[in-house]
């Protein structure tokens, strides 16, 4: 990049973004700040005006672009859609693709800007004479996991200046510079929604429904809400009632009651499916919608161990893609805990670099197979 580009940094309100700002600056490139409007309340407001600050504090430009109709058609709608096929989405992954490497950065190119920066936390690297996704130094702070639905030719208008750098680092950039929002504490929670009650916010579109909390075998041992409240592996937020007559499996020696877990969801009959911890460890994962960063990097994958993650900034698990008439499947080398239909599993090499992943469709175990 020549000292003359043009970049527009999301300014979000927090501290990542403001430091990213300023670190472009201070190299000599033209920064606008761009504050993108997608929700309405007080945690929206706030975010708006503390951008605002920044971008004045900094002597740069400042706008406000509202994309609050196609986040909620493209992020929040689907969002919801998900929940009531009873799976369990990261709307984080969809806002990445969708809106901020998405509209954002088709916009951007629109106005004459060169490139879109963000605050987030991955390092963008040439990788065979190409660009490639990489952890972070700071790996308690990796973003990458959201990534993995970005396309390899998206990767040449964007600028990830926080990948070399730790979170510490940056709070103490910004209290050294001053920085008007050096104080704010980390966003959390929805991507632009910020932090919410997950089941009163799935509340506004799908209504209570009480059912019944069975057991495998059938044995009925509580009530819950409704089945599109609940994440496989979910020990909380459902009520048990213990049966005169219960199973000793689930039992410990002094007779009460072992802690129930989620491992599936009746759809059709609004019956919640719960049992112990160790049937809820799986060794297979069926994927569904596999994307890779490299366009070319699918037909590498069949039959390549991986470092796999099924949450955000969970264990790398080892695991070996498999591919056969029956699509695509992740067989784990050693068990572990469920994860739900709906979420992500993202793919690394041994070099840390971000091969790709793809979504949940079902997962199996020894004593379980759970399919969406």
């Amino acid at each position: 990049m020549g000292l003359k580009d043009k970049i527009a940094v999301g300014l979000s309100g927090g501290v990542d973004s403001a430091v990213t700002a300023f670190l472009l600056k201070e190299q000599g490139y033209q920064v606008t700040g761009v504050y993108l409007s997608a929700w309405c309340n007080k945690q929206a407001r706030e975010d708006k005006e503390s951008a605002g600050r920044v971008a004045a504090f900094l002597g740069i430009d400042f706008q406000v672009l509202d994309i609050r109709r196609e986040y909620r058609q493209r992020v929040i709608d689907w969002f919801f859609d998900e929940y009531k096929k009873g799976r369990v989405p990261s709307p984080d992954i969809v806002c990445n693709r969708e809106i901020k490497f998405g509209l954002f950065l088709n916009w951007a190119r629109k106005q004459g800007f060169d490139k879109v920066a963000t605050g987030h936390y991955a390092k963008l690297a040439k990788a065979e004479g190409r660009w490639a996704i990489f952890r972070p130094v700071d790996k308690s702070k990796d973003q990458t996991y959201f990534l993995y639905q970005l396309k390899e030719e998206v990767l040449d208008y964007v600028v990830w200046p926080l990948g070399g750098l730790t979170k510490g680092k940056v709070r103490q950039m910004a209290g050294r510079i001053d920085l008007p929002n050096k104080n704010r504490p980390e966003s959390m929670g929805i991507c632009f929604v910020g932090e919410v009650d997950i089941v009163k916010f799935l509340q506004q579109r799908i209504p209570i429904q009480k059912g019944k909390v069975v057991l495998p075998t059938g044995e009925v041992v509580g009530e819950h809400k409704g089945v599109w409240f609940y994440t496989l592996g979910q020990r909380h937020g459902f009520l048990v009632k213990r049966p005169a007559k219960m199973p000793t499996r689930y039992l410990y020696k002094d007779g009460s009651l072992k802690p129930l877990y989620v491992i599936g969801k009746d759809m059709d009959d609004n019956k919640l499916i719960v049992s112990v911890k160790e049937d809820c460890m799986i060794t297979k994962i069926v994927l569904e919608d596999l994307r890779t960063v490299w366009a070319d990097e699918g037909q590498k994958l069949k039959d390549k161990m991986v470092r796999c993650r099924v949450r955000n900034l969970g264990r790398l698990h080892a695991g070996r893609l498999r591919f056969d008439k029956a699509g695509w499947r992740l067989e784990l080398s050693r068990p572990i805990f469920i994860t739900s239909p709906g979420q992500s599993v993202v793919f690394y090499d041994e070099e840390d670099r971000l091969i790709g992943g793809g979504v949940v469709e079902g997962v199996e175990g020894d004593k379980l197979k759970v399919q969406s």
